[in-house]
């Protein structure tokens, strides 16, 4: 599973330690899902996923009102 854009540390971090468990683990099989494009999709189209702001969030925390990745 992806994360949301948070910069690119933790992308490194997750490039390093899955060519490392490959490595140790040659026959199996890793899947992986990109949420942070469909993130950045959903924010760049907010139109087509029917929200009217992005920057807006109901639970009242952080910079935003949102608890997930809108707390700087």
């Amino acid at each position: 599973m992806g994360l949301p854009p948070v910069g690119c540390a933790p992308h490194f971090l997750w490039e390093y330690m899955s060519s490392e468990f490959i490595r140790q683990h040659p026959d199996s099989m890793i899947s992986y899902c990109d949420t942070f494009e469909g993130s950045v999709d959903i924010l760049e189209n907010r139109d087509r996923y029917g929200f009217v702001t992005t920057t807006d969030a109901c639970c009242g925390l952080g910079k935003y009102g949102g608890l997930f990745y809108s707390l700087n």
